[in-house]
């Protein structure tokens, strides 16, 4: 998952409120909630990793939390699903909070205005252009998902589906794109960054302001530049990764805090898990990979390379699911899911004891206990 990714096209909005005049930085009202509660996620500094999600509750609608008050932080809000019901995914809203201002928002999670700041004030300009390429490309997602119920062969409906998604997201940036040309010193402008087509990134930047760069909106728009030195790193080592090659080595950080490196497992069989506390096929797959890992014990070393989380949540999800295996924290200087080209998550890497890859397996696959079956036979 990209940064871009994690952004929702439409945004928070608002009007008065009995938790406003509190001054809590996210503050509103919101109706068609059938919990009375909400859930709220906040992104880290660098916007690639979950911080927390806290539960939110509504008193009659309305509601009002504090995120952070030393730098920019996303939030993302979601409607907490009932008992036996899951989280939607698709009915969000999401923005940025900066501190000394408020986000205000009022409506439903299909519809809501907002207000609260000057920086809103000023995203309402260009929302309306969000707000309706966010409704196409639900409306597509919906059109896509009938087609393959219909039983539609998936491979040519994935590509008409990303023909179409990119036309839509094209539009959008070409709004954008003129919104930053006229607004260079706006912080709007480095927000919209993330509409913009990959490519056209970094002339995004270079259109903003010195006063925008080193602003309040800079940790945001180091993330992005972070994201894009990442991204053409695993591009590339996508050419380089692949079945027969050596194994790049790395070393990352322990549960105890102590550097690990791959070189130190050279003997023995390893099989590398990029995973994700966020990651829910990563979560389900755990069950059937403890079974592996008891079943092959002597044979294969597990390690664990949690990617886009933070150290509280990583530590948290290990110890919740028991995972009996090494673990390392994806943090450094280098992003080993760049150099060993992830593109989904899990992705399962099996290395043989000299250090060269033997097998790719992306996603939660019987394909990948297959081959440890004919491996160790």
């Amino acid at each position: 998952m990209k940064l871009k990714d994690y952004l929702a096209l439409g945004l928070l909005a608002a009007g008065p409120c009995a938790f406003a005049q509190q001054q809590y930085q996210v503050s509103g009202h919101l109706d068609g909630i059938k919990t009375d509660t909400v859930l709220a996620m906040v992104q880290s500094k660098d916007f690639m990793r979950t911080e927390r999600i806290d539960t939110i509750a509504l008193d009659n609608g309305s509601f009002g939390f504090n995120v952070s008050a030393d730098e920019v932080r996303l939030v993302t809000l979601f409607a907490k699903p009932a008992a036996g019901e899951k989280l939607s995914v698709n009915q969000y809203i999401s923005g940025i909070v900066i501190p000394g201002e408020q986000m205000v928002v009022n409506g439903t999670l299909d519809g809501y205005t907002l207000s609260g700041s000057k920086f809103y004030q000023d995203y309402n300009e260009v929302k309306p252009e969000l707000d309706k390429a966010s409704h196409e490309l639900e409306a597509l997602r919906n059109k896509a998902t009938a087609r393959m119920q219909a039983g539609e062969n998936r491979d040519s409906l994935n590509v008409w589906y990303e023909k179409e998604a990119k036309a839509i997201t094209g539009r959008l940036g070409e709004v954008t794109w003129k919104y930053m040309q006229t607004h260079p010193d706006n912080n709007v402008s480095a927000y919209l960054l993330t509409t913009l087509e990959q490519e056209k990134m970094k002339d995004g930047i270079a259109l903003l302001s010195d006063n925008v760069k080193n602003g309040v909106m800079a940790p945001y728009i180091q993330s992005i530049t972070d994201m894009l030195a990442s991204e053409e790193q695993r591009v590339a080592a996508a050419g380089k990764i692949r079945e027969g090659v050596e194994a790049p080595d790395f070393t990352l950080n322990d549960l105890n805090g102590k550097p690990l490196a791959l070189s130190s497992l050279r003997g023995k069989y390893v099989v590398l898990d990029f995973w994700g506390s966020w990651c829910g096929w990563c979560i389900k797959g755990f069950p059937e990979m403890k079974e592996a890992y008891a079943k092959y014990n002597g044979k294969v070393e597990f390690l664990g390379v949690s990617c886009r989380d933070t150290e509280k949540r990583w530590k948290a999800a290990v110890a919740k699911h028991q995972l009996p295996w090494l673990n390392v924290l994806n943090e450094g200087d280098v992003d080993v899911s760049a150099l060993y080209a992830v593109e989904g998550y899990p992705t399962k890497i099996v290395i043989s004891p000299e250090g060269k890859i033997q097998k790719i397996v992306v996603g939660e696959s019987p394909e990948f206990y297959t081959y440890l079956e004919e491996l160790f036979k």
